[in-house]
């Protein structure tokens, strides 16, 4: 079930008994058959009705009308979802206890009472409280069983996958990677003239190979030595952790830095002034930070995929006839419910 019908879960199933326990609707449309039932009109305006006011729209202005036009699609859906998922709930025996049942009534009960909207909303349903039981212990009855269906997926994430995420979407989290980095910096003399970068290039390239491939025994003596910003030079060249959104950090210096591995070394980044040499020496990932937030992203992620693929069986099981195009929004057949 897609996020959008997700949403209106709860919302359509604690009608659906009403819808399918009210009188005959010989003349209503008939907009799809599944499992032999009927589904008519009135219950896709119920839902465009339940969602235009999202949208800040009244669903009978014209604006409201545009609205529910345009996301019929997407409700039609969902519609034809929801009797689907009420269907398998019930083939598969699935029930919910009184004592749940009671409990999530008086919930419900509580909260519309003091909004001063119960008597309002049972009345404009047609809801007894017998009938209003009987629609949340549907609902709940639903709500286990796709649980259940959505636990079949029975998937752990890797270590690997869990890394793979948060590289590719690190953006997306609070929290902030942070590296730490050593730098030699050459500063271009002003008084060489024109030939000052280049002298300075070459400067730095000497340097780059004087540090080789072991830059932890090598690069903090070259940095005290030959560094000329004095502020890191007497420490190495450490500049101690940095993050992306560092105030005070050059985008070129941050985009050579970030994109190192850790244990990495640049080769001469020009400055405007001069050139560094970069060497990263730490990551602190905020993955272990995310980590816990990434697994269950992960596993939310295998479970909706598990159950998306066993509702295309199940439509495919309920034999849907969709009777009513909602793109054009028309009735494709109309049928008289057999009596």
């Amino acid at each position: 079930m897609n996020g959008f019908a997700k949403y209106w879960f709860a919302a359509i199933v604690l009608l659906v008994v009403v819808f399918t326990s009210c009188s005959k609707k010989q003349d209503l449309a008939l907009i799809a058959v599944i499992k032999g039932n009927p589904v008519y009109i009135d219950e896709l305006e119920l839902l465009g009705r339940l969602a235009t006011p999202k949208a800040g729209l009244d669903f009978d202005s014209e604006a409201g009308q545009r609205h529910y036009r345009q996301i019929a699609p997407n409700l039609y859906n969902t519609l034809i979802d929801i009797y689907v998922m009420k269907y398998a709930a019930e083939d598969e025996g699935f029930q919910s206890s009184p004592d749940e049942v009671e409990t999530e009534f008086q919930t419900l009960k509580d909260a519309l009472t003091q909004q001063g909207q119960y008597e309002k909303f049972t009345k404009s349903l047609g809801l007894t409280e017998k009938r209003f039981r009987e629609t949340i212990g549907d609902q709940l009855a639903m709500e286990a069983f796709q649980l259940q269906k959505m636990n079949e997926a029975k998937y752990e994430p890797s270590e690997k996958e869990i890394e793979e995420y948060y590289y590719q979407n690190h953006a997306q989290f609070r929290y902030p990677r942070r590296i730490r980095v050593s730098h030699i910096f050459v500063l271009a003399n002003p008084d060489a003239g024109d030939d000052a970068m280049a002298k300075a290039k070459q400067k730095t390239e000497q340097l780059r190979k004087m540090i080789g491939n072991e830059p932890s025994k090598t690069f903090s003596g070259l940095a005290r030595q030959y560094s000329e910003e004095q502020g890191t030079a007497s420490r190495g060249g450490d500049l101690g952790f940095i993050d992306r959104d560092h105030p005070h950090l050059f985008d070129f210096f941050r985009q050579a830095a970030f994109s190192l591995k850790e244990g990495e070394i640049s080769d001469a980044i020009a400055a405007p002034n001069g050139y560094h040499i970069i060497w990263c020496t730490d990551h602190e990932e905020s993955l272990e930070e995310a980590r816990e937030e990434i697994k269950k992203m992960l596993i939310n992620q295998a479970m909706n995929t598990h159950f998306n693929e066993w509702l295309e069986q199940a439509r495919e099981k309920y034999n849907i006839e969709r009777l009513f195009d909602p793109v054009k929004f028309e009735v494709l057949e109309t049928r008289a419910e057999e009596s």
